[in-house]
């Protein structure tokens, strides 16, 4: 998110040049003492969420596993996406193309104990994993959620960054009055002033 100053309008917001670094390799560690305190050796997911805070790949499809080494295995539709992606991210993580991700993850894993996401992935999908994985099983429930819920430095800049964007655009719109509008042409107005000054979009539908 670039967060470069509107020239006309509202208070000067910080540049994304000084806003610190995100890393996920602080993340991974993090993952990774989990594992060591309950005695799991390697941890797989395919939700998109947790997929991209460990390792910053934000496509549509694509599976992570943190074992010995951290590999994100994607389809060959993502494979320069992912790369460029986790560079950014300053991830250590491996891009590995692959017809199955399952298929590829399931044979780094040669034994112990493997952690799912268990509310984040189907009944199907749990017994493909048992089927091809000799490890046993392990469900993991919000346990990378609560990981999230501690945000670092970087993440907590970005934050009021965010903040003042919005509150930036919102001073806009009411300035510009409200009267005969209707909410829709608000909701619009707000969104177009965010994206002016650099928000990549709404973080949920606007609601006026």
């Amino acid at each position: 998110m670039s967060t470069a100053p509107d020239p006309d309008r509202g208070p000067r917001l910080p540049e994304v040049g000084s806003l610190p670094p995100i890393t996920v390799e602080g993340r991974v560690a993090r993952l990774r003492a989990r594992l060591a305190d309950e005695g799991i050796d390697a941890f797989a997911t395919v939700d998109p969420v947790s997929r991209r805070w460990l390792s910053g790949f934000t496509g549509s499809s694509g599976l992570l596993l943190v074992a010995d080494r951290v590999t994100l295995f994607t389809d060959g539709r993502y494979g320069e996406q992912a790369r460029a992606e986790l560079a950014r991210a300053h991830s250590s993580a491996a891009v590995e193309v692959v017809s199955d991700p399952v298929a590829a993850a399931a044979g780094r894993v040669t034994g112990g104990r493997l952690a799912l996401e268990a509310d984040r992935i189907t009944w199907a999908e749990q017994r493909r994993w048992a089927e091809a994985c000799p490890a046993d099983l392990v469900a993991w429930t919000g346990v990378v959620d609560e990981m999230r819920a501690v945000k670092s430095p970087a993440e907590v800049a970005r934050m009021a960054a965010a903040a003042a964007i919005a509150s930036a655009a919102l001073a806009e719109v009411l300035d510009e009055g409200v009267e005969g509008r209707t909410e829709r042409e608000i909701a619009a107005a707000l969104d177009a002033a965010m994206a002016r000054r650099g928000a990549d979009g709404p973080a949920y539908d606007t609601i006026v």
